[in-house]
């Protein structure tokens, strides 16, 4: 692996984290994972894991009760 993946696969992973675990602005977490702009973060993204920040953050971030938005709006509506 060359130095310039491994620094975007890190970038990408605290970025994931910071989406699952906080509600900050997607803008202040591609800044705060190192990435210039909210574009190199989403193009990112897609050449990684194939889908955006946004829809990553919409499947896999949590309530605070262990549970991930996306089963707690599940649940309510059901």
């Amino acid at each position: 692996m060359n130095p310039a993946t491994y620094v975007e696969l890190v970038r990408i992973d605290i970025a994931r984290r910071l989406l699952e675990e906080s509600s900050a602005p997607i803008k202040t977490i591609a800044h705060a994972a190192g990435f210039g702009s909210i574009t190199t973060m989403r193009r990112a993204f897609l050449r990684r894991i194939h889908v955006t920040p946004l829809e990553y953050r919409l499947r896999f971030q949590t309530t605070g009760q262990g549970t991930s938005a996306a089963a707690a709006t599940a649940s309510i509506l059901s």
